[in-house]
């Protein structure tokens, strides 16, 4: 019975079944059909300065009086150059750090030319932002506002374990986090901002309270991750402190609460599975790009991809 299901739905086939194996081909072809595309995703690393001190970042951060170590206009313009010169009719721009609102003068100048190219070359081009918030502000949310820029940021759980995981001077970094999410989606729309954890070892045992916290703010879903390999992750071993058995239990453990949130009539997604079955289930391309133009966070994600760097 099993075997005959199997058969039906093309996952086995018999040696001599040959269109039900060109019908299988096809299928292939059409699932790894994007990797024929040229790249639509092309991140902007505007400053290596952070005010942050995360154990876990990703990037070897530098203190924020050291300018030299943000990206020059001439560097930002060569990098619009490579973006608008990928075949794809749609871009996207991601501006990282570092905080990139740090540079954001910079920010304001690529955005500002990006949109004179897309308007001249008839090549749509969104934008995303990720940043911890802490220097969000009117002026920063009014140019959001005005040219269609998304915002993505961190939020690793409740305040205790956020500051643990997230510290910075005057240790409010969950306070400004926070206030930033709730500012953003009153003067942005619900949909403008997303967020992403990370988790550290002091986050195994609290993947309920990480929950709750995204719950309160009224996001409609969690992406949970592990530490990615990167950059301060492996100076200060923090990649080290937990193992895959023990990442795969919190993980569990998180997906049958949210699965417990949406039987209860709540809709609220786990993302990560959600990317994960529509790679298995459908023949939809999982790509940053394309997952990433209504999920502000997509583009945050610790994958592997393409950086434009400065130099």
């Amino acid at each position: 019975m099993v075997s005959m299901k199997a058969y039906s739905a093309h996952l086995i086939t018999g040696s001599n079944q040959q269109a039900q194996r060109q019908l299988l081909a096809l299928r292939l072809r059409s699932r790894m059909s994007f990797l024929q595309q040229a790249t639509p995703l092309h991140i902007f690393v505007v400053t290596l300065r952070c005010e942050h001190s995360c154990p876990y970042c990703q990037v070897s951060r530098q203190s924020t009086d050291r300018s030299r170590f943000d990206m020059s206009e001439e560097t930002a313009m060569r990098a619009l150059d490579i973006a608008f010169a990928s075949p794809a009719p749609r871009i996207k721009i991601e501006f990282q750090g570092g905080e990139p609102l740090l540079n954001f003068p910079l920010i304001n100048t690529i955005v500002s030319t990006a949109k004179v190219r897309s308007a001249s070359l008839g090549k749509k081009v969104d934008f995303v932002i990720a940043s911890n918030l802490a220097l969000l502000d009117d002026v920063v949310l009014d140019f959001c506002k005005s040219n269609d820029v998304l915002l993505s940021t961190s939020l690793d759980g409740p305040a205790d374990l956020h500051n643990k995981n997230r510290p910075r001077p005057g240790a409010n970094s969950h306070e400004l986090a926070v206030a930033g999410i709730r500012r953003a989606k009153e003067v942005l729309g619900p949909d403008r901002i997303g967020a992403l954890m990370t988790t550290t070892e002091a986050s195994l045992d609290r993947v309920d309270d990480i929950i709750d916290q995204y719950l309160q703010l009224g996001l409609d879903g969690i992406f949970l991750r592990p530490l990615s390999p990167f950059g301060f992750a492996v100076k200060t071993k923090q990649f080290q402190k937990y193992d895959t058995g023990k990442w795969l239990d919190f993980y569990e453990r998180g997906l049958h609460r949210v699965l417990d949130i949406n039987r209860q009539g709540k809709p609220f997604r786990e993302f990560y599975a959600a990317l994960i079955l529509t790679r298995m289930l459908s023949d939809r391309p999982i790509g940053l790009a394309q997952s990433s133009r209504s999920r502000p966070w997509c583009t945050g994600l610790q994958l592997r991809r393409r950086h434009l760097r400065l130099r």
